[in-house]
């Protein structure tokens, strides 16, 4: 769904087949940077330094913050309010 940054931690936030709606959450050491990369070109992006969010997983967004479809609402960073939306844009038209 998405993954945050903790200190220096990263936290893996996901749902599994066998359980579809209980959300899961793995820790890694792994960099956020780093688990960019072995993503890229995957539905992810990243909206803030501590957040990276499946695209497939967002229910709306305004100007402060993205509401994922697991209830959460993460913020997002100043001034990628025109990038996100492209990036969704260019998302959602490549599933039509």
């Amino acid at each position: 769904i998405y993954i945050e940054v903790k200190d220096k931690y990263s936290f893996v936030h996901y749902w599994t087949e066998e359980n579809p709606r209980r959300e899961e959450t793995t820790i890694t050491a792994s960099s956020l940077h780093h688990l960019e990369e072995k993503l890229a070109g995957k539905s992810f992006c990243r909206i803030h330094r501590k957040y990276c969010i499946n695209m497939e997983h967002v229910v709306n967004y305004n100007n402060m913050s993205v509401l994922m479809d697991c209830g959460t609402a993460l913020p997002k960073a100043i001034g990628n309010q025109a990038h996100l939306k492209m990036l969704l844009k260019r998302f959602y038209d490549g599933k039509t």
